[in-house]
Parts: structure tokens; sequence; C-alpha cells
């Protein structure tokens, strides 16, 4: 938006005067004590200093009384500009703005969504056991012998007739660990290589499934290049109470059902957000959005550093960034952008959504949250409260809340079918 604003010639000379004087306090001038120069004198030499301030004073009052009065909103620091200031004449300046982006919403009721299903079972339950003994696994390398059942080996994989492999480049081999046996997967590479021995070296065709879950593979012949470089015996812990407690657990028992009703609770929360997702793109497609580039350049300067806190990497530079991490400068900031934008679009979804069905955070709500923060940081309420207040935190967290609550909203409103159940490891495949 562009505004003309136009400022009376009394409030021009009433901030002269309050400049001026406020100068010939600060100001020493030969042959006058500081603050005692005659003001007459002190205009005379610093008129272009007055004018400069009085100029900025002007126009940041004068532009927040004009958008206080046409109820405007800036989103980002607005650009004046004039032709002069001058004592004793009107000033008259214009100021270039951007306001709040609009969001026309289409229809968020009732929208159709499926959600998975799964079916966790005992077995689902022992292999996530089995995986956290391996993690504690005693591993020792055996200098002779063949491979075997429940080993713990290193091999060297390549592909020997990869249709996307450059002809021109021999197929280079890929490192891999395996516990032998242990893969449900039958097309799975280790039962290939039992009976094999250190440094043997083993060509292997493995016919895929046409329904094979890794699209690239299914329904292929593939030729691979297999060398065993390490075998190595793999014990696992006992699986005791003792082992239970060290985890947290009283008993094997009391582990293997608070870890099913860990899962049970981590597929569901999974499987609800992917529907809430799919429901929340439907409502954005069906909406229409006037979102200003200020804004999406903001976004992606946030999207930006956040990514470099993930990786732990500080670069100001997104071109330097490209360069460091050898991927292509114009494809990132269109990834960025498209980040950018549809973040500021979930953003605006889910607020016209609490608007329009006057939705609000229970402040008991907020203060379970800050309870919580306290507890994890072992700290008292009091202390993250000020922090809250330094950093402005509560309202970050009371508008989470709020986004949350509309997600909650628009997916208890819809008209989600429930999935016929798959296992539990096909879940994870695509969870992964």
């Amino acid at each position: 938006m562009e505004l003309q604003i136009d400022v009376p010639v009394d409030v021009v000379e009433s901030e002269y005067t309050s400049v001026l004087e406020k100068l010939q306090k600060m100001v020493k001038i030969d042959g006058f004590r500081k603050g005692k120069a005659p003001m007459g004198l002190v205009e005379t030499r610093y008129i272009q200093q007055a004018d400069k301030e009085v100029a900025e004073n002007l126009v940041q009052r004068s532009f927040m009384d004009a958008v206080s009065e046409k109820q405007y909103t800036p989103i980002a620091q607005p650009h004046y500009s004039f032709e002069r200031i001058k004592r004793g004449e009107a000033f008259t300046f214009k100021a270039v703005f951007e306001t709040p982006p609009t969001v026309v919403l289409g229809k968020y009721r009732e929208i159709a969504a499926d959600e998975r299903t799964v079916a966790i079972k005992d077995s689902d339950v022992d292999d996530e056991i089995t995986a956290l003994r391996e993690r504690e696994a005693k591993i020792t390398k055996r200098e002779s012998g063949a491979v075997k059942n429940g080993d713990y080996v290193k091999i060297k994989v390549k592909r020997l007739n990869d249709p996307s492999q450059d002809k021109g480049t021999p197929p280079a081999y890929k490192d891999y660990t395996i516990i032998v046996g242990k893969s449900k997967d039958a097309s799975s590479l280790d039962k290939y290589i039992v009976g094999m021995t250190a440094g043997e070296e083993r060509d292997i065709d493995v016919k895929y499934p046409k329904d094979y879950y890794i699209k690239d593979l299914a329904g292929e012949r593939v030729t691979y290049s297999v060398r065993v470089e390490e075998i190595s015996d793999f014990e696992l812990p006992d699986l005791n109470d003792e082992f239970s407690q060290k985890h947290q657990f009283t008993s094997v028992a009391e582990m293997k059902t608070k870890m099913k009703e860990n899962i049970e609770k981590y597929v569901t929360e999974k499987n609800r957000s992917d529907a809430k997702a799919s429901i929340l793109q439907a409502i954005i497609e069906n909406s229409t959005f006037d979102i200003p580039e200020s804004m999406v350049q903001t976004e992606m300067v946030l999207l930006f550093r956040k990514m470099q806190e993930r990786i732990g990497y500080q670069i100001d530079s997104i071109d330097k960034f490209a360069q460091i991490f050898g991927i292509d400068k114009d494809e990132f900031l269109q990834k960025l952008r498209d980040e950018a934008t549809q973040s500021i679009k979930t953003s605006l979804v889910l607020h016209e959504i609490a608007k329009e069905e006057s939705l609000q955070v229970a402040p008991e709500r907020t203060e379970e949250v800050i309870t919580a923060i306290a507890q994890r940081n072992n700290k008292t309420v009091e202390e993250i409260n000020q922090m809250m207040e330094q950093s402005n935190g509560r309202p970050r967290i009371e508008n989470e809340l709020l986004m949350d609550q509309s997600m909650d909203f628009i997916y208890d409103q819809a008209k989600v079918k429930k999935l016929k159940s798959i296992p539990y490891e096909e879940f994870m495949r695509g969870a992964s």
C-alpha cells in the first residue's frame, strides 16, 4: 500500500522547536559555554542536522498515527520518500508498505481423507526388543570360519547390471554391515552369503517380486558382486529382568507391555498426523492466497537458519552453502521458496479457521506446556516464565497450541476412512 501523509505546519514547527532546544543543550560553540549558545546561532549552524532529525521523527510518528487511524497492519519496514522538509512549511511524505497476507478459505469441513491402521503383533514387540539388545551386543571378530546365521558381517556390494549406470564409469562398491539371517525380506542378500569366508567374492543373482517395496527393483533380475570383508560373532545380552531394569522397566513382562503401548501410540499418532496433513493440504488447495514477497523472503531466511542449526554448520551465504554441499543453488532456492510458501499457507489457513470457529487456547493448557518445559530442563516454572518474558516465548507457545487446535478441529470435522490394517513391518518401511 502507499500512503501520502500531510503533516500540518504547526506540528512541524513544534518538532523543530523540540529538536533545536535539545541540540542547544548538547552542542558547544566557541565563545559560549555548553548549552548557552543563542538559539539563532544554533539553528544557523545545525539546521541540516535538525532537518534530518525532524524528518525522521515526523515520518515515524505520523506514519504510526496514520496506519492506526486507518487500521492497517504493516508487516515489514515501510519505505519513505519526500521532496524536502523546511521550517515554517507543512511536510508531506509518502510511505509504501506491505500489509498482512489475505486468505479466502475454501471448504474446510467434511474433507474426505484416508487413515492407515496397523496391526501390532507380539512378534513386532519382540523384534523391537531384539533391536535394543543388538545395540548392546558383544562383537568379536573371527579370524577364520564361514558365515553363518547370527553372524555380524561387513560386506562390499556393487550392482553389475544397473541400467542407470554411466557405461563409461565402472560400478563402485558400497559398504554394508548386516546381521545374517535377521532380515525377513526374501530378497535380502544375507541368505546368499551363508558359507562364504572373509575375502571371498561372489556374483549373486536376485529376482525381485513385481510388488517389491523398492520400485526401482520391482520385477527386476539384478546381479550383484558381493565380497565378504569381515566376520564377527554377535552375542546378544540375555533378556532378563536385569536387562529390563537397565532400560527403566521393572521386568521383562512390563517391558513387553509398555513397549507395545509405546509402539501403538507412535503408530496411531503418525497415521493420524498423516491424515491431518492430507486434510490440510486439501483445504490449502481449495483456498486462495495473497502473500507479500517480503513475507516469503523472511520465511526463506528463517528456514535457511533452521537448516544450518540442524546440521551444525553456520554459513551466511547461500552461494557458499550450495558450493560446500555440492548442490544447485537455483534448485535449493526454489526448494526453500516452496517450503516457505507452504509454511505460510499452512499458518494462514489454520489461523483463519481458528478465527472463523472462534477457537481459543485455554490458559491452563499454556501453563501445562510451560510446566513440562520446566520439568524437562530441571528448572522452576518461575524461571521458565522469566525466560519466556525476555524472549517473548509465551505468544509463540500459544500460537503453536492454537495451530494444533485448528488441526484437531479439521480432523474432527473430516470424513476419515480407516483403511485395512497393514503389518507393522510394512508401516515402518513407509515411515523410514
